[in-house]
């Protein structure tokens, strides 16, 4: 016996019992076997035509038809769910159908796809049931709803990036408060959305363009501003296809400019005028001000990059030892120092006047080595 004959056994048990036991309203329920037998004898071959030869293409379509409105008029769309894919083997068994015959619209079918794997493989069946979710709007808040509302905002990656185990620790910690919170009714949104990881898209272009021999300049602006945008099209689905993977819940059509179901991005014509207007009140109200800083400047970029665009190297250094004499008399003193090439800048050397070593040269002039200049000591 098959496991779809063993399967449609324990069904056809389950449905008398279920019929004998007065639960249902229909008395005329039949039986699985009863429903392949009816919907197999109303599509036998027409007489002069042999059987060996394999149902057509209309027949097959006519199939798909009674054999739905039989399942579901018989036992029921959450039963039919379950046993569709049995069921139609056992009805493709009737129509004798051929070995390497076409099946058209069956033709995805095979018996021994009911045997269970021998360990569970999460990928295609998360991937079917995420889309699922997502298709149905089930991450979607509602604008007029009367619920309360409950929402967290995502802090952006970086969209031409990829997740790692900081982001998949936050975004689980935040998918399980969306989640809580919509099972208690709660008119939830999670705000997705993808930083612009300006810098780094720069660079990444930029390498591109070395490979065709060109640079940013050649191009000009615009048009380097343009193959920027197209290399942000190119990659940017990655972190957000693997969000999808994670199985993150948010609501990605809100604030989707592009219509890539995405959520927002921080470069989005609506996201950066609103990043102009806070800052500009920021500023007009003295919360923020512009002043000068010690920054990490790329010459090659042209700009300022942060520090954790900077990649720092420890070294071994070494202490310069450098004699300044007196001016007057003879005698000096030793500054040790790792920078050197600051010594040409130098205007006073600074001591202690605490330090006995140092309490009657206070007042003291000294020759600056090379430049024989005087600076006070």
């Amino acid at each position: 016996m098959s496991d779809s004959d063993d399967l449609l056994g324990k069904a056809d048990a389950f449905l008398k019992r279920y019929r004998a036991s007065g639960a249902s309203a229909r008395e005329d329920v039949p039986v699985l076997t009863e429903v392949i037998e009816s919907a197999a004898r109303s599509l036998q071959p027409p007489l002069g035509r042999p059987t060996q030869v394999g149902p057509t293409p209309a027949e097959l379509q006519e199939l798909e038809r009674r054999l739905k409105e039989s399942i579901l008029d018989a036992i029921g769309p959450y039963v039919a769910n379950i046993l569709e894919e049995p069921l139609r083997a056992r009805l493709e068994a009737h129509l004798q159908r051929p070995a390497g015959a076409p099946l058209g619209a069956l033709s995805f079918l095979n018996p021994s796809a009911m045997e269970l794997d021998k360990s569970f493989d999460p990928h295609e069946v998360e991937r079917r049931w995420y889309s699922l979710w997502e298709s149905r709007g089930y991450f979607a808040h509602s604008a007029d709803s009367e619920e309360p509302p409950y929402c967290i905002q995502l802090p952006p990656p970086n969209v031409t990036g990829t997740l790692h185990m900081g982001h998949a620790f936050q975004q689980t910690l935040m998918d399980a408060l969306i989640r809580y919170h919509r099972m208690r009714g709660f008119n939830t949104n999670w705000v997705i959305g993808t930083d612009h990881a300006g810098i780094a898209t720069q660079i990444v272009v930029e390498r591109q363009l070395e490979v065709e021999g060109k640079t940013r300049h050649d191009l000009g602006r615009e048009a380097f501003v343009k193959r920027v945008w197209e290399w942000k099209q190119q990659s940017g689905s990655t972190i957000t296809r693997q969000m999808r993977r994670l199985g993150a819940s948010g609501n990605w059509g809100y604030a989707d400019t592009e219509g890539q179901k995405a959520g927002y991005f921080t470069m989005d014509t609506r996201m950066s005028r609103a990043v102009i207007e806070v800052f500009v009140r920021l500023h007009e109200q003295g919360l923020i001000y512009r002043g000068k800083r010690l920054v990490n400047w790329d010459p090659v970029l042209g700009t300022a990059v942060s520090d954790l665009e900077v990649d720092s190297e420890e070294e071994d250094g070494k202490i310069w030892e450098i004699r300044y004499p007196f001016e007057e008399g003879s005698g000096g003193v030793v500054v040790a120092t790792t920078r050197p090439e600051t010594m040409l800048g130098d205007v006073a050397v600074a001591v202690n006047p605490k330090d006995e070593r140092y309490t009657a040269m206070v007042g003291k002039h000294v020759k600056l080595p090379l430049t024989e200049r005087s600076i006070p000591l």
